[in-house]
């Protein structure tokens, strides 16, 4: 204990002289710069890793894209677009490839195995931007395999997710149809109900208007003057 205070007492102020405390502590001081210059290095190094990794992720989805119109169509553009998911992970490019194949996927008539991939995809938790094209995609595949209730649930999500009034409204329009083919006609008028309500402008409002003037035989929308 009186060693320790003795070094203490010994020890310059930095007030007081700040040259000599630089040099009674040079070694820490170097140490410490080193290793905050490395940290930085490599931090820079890690950006540009990714920088390039989104740049050649993205070349290569628009590659895959273009591919769906050559002699092998679909089939040589889904196995582009997987192995995009599997080499480039994380990235944007990689997200928008999961949606593609899906829907590649789904207009081969794959649409149990895009519900599949796109519920795993879901679960994982995408960017918030691709949640609500994510759930929309799975409402579609759903319906196609006969889930309907499953999949108005998939569109109410989408609907929440989405960042524009007219993709809200449209995915309500598409959960209200796969209510009513559940057998679930109250949710089916809910959200038609909430269409013409909140999202009047959109263009699929008259659509919902005159779906809810059918279901209630003309009892709803009351007109307002």
């Amino acid at each position: 204990m009186t060693a320790i205070m003795s070094d203490t007492l010994a020890s310059p102020s930095f007030s007081s002289d700040p040259m000599t405390w630089f040099r009674a502590r040079q070694r820490q001081v170097v140490i410490v710069g080193g290793v905050v210059l490395g940290v930085a290095v490599i931090g820079g190094f890690l950006w540009r890793l990714q920088v390039n990794k989104e740049a050649f992720a993205a070349n290569a989805l628009e590659q895959a894209r273009n591919a769906a119109d050559g002699p092998n169509g679909l089939g040589q553009s889904a196995g582009m677009l997987q192995r995009i998911i599997d080499q480039y992970s994380g990235t944007d490019a990689a997200q928008e490839a999961v949606l593609t194949l899906a829907q590649v996927r789904m207009i081969n008539g794959q649409n149990q195995l895009a519900a599949a991939a796109l519920q795993e995809f879901l679960a994982k938790g995408p960017r918030a931007k691709y949640s609500a094209p994510a759930h929309g995609l799975l409402g579609g595949a759903l319906e196609e395999t006969g889930h309907q209730a499953e999949a108005a649930q998939s569109y109410m999500a989408a609907s929440q997710a989405a960042d524009v009034d007219p993709l809200r409204a449209m995915y309500l329009v598409n959960a209200s149809r796969a209510y009513l083919a559940a057998g679930d006609q109250p949710k089916a008028l809910d959200a038609l109900r909430k269409v013409v309500k909140e999202y009047s402008k959109t263009p699929v409002a008259t659509e919902a208007t005159v779906r809810l003037s059918e279901l209630t035989k003309g009892a709803e929308p009351v007109a307002s003057h």
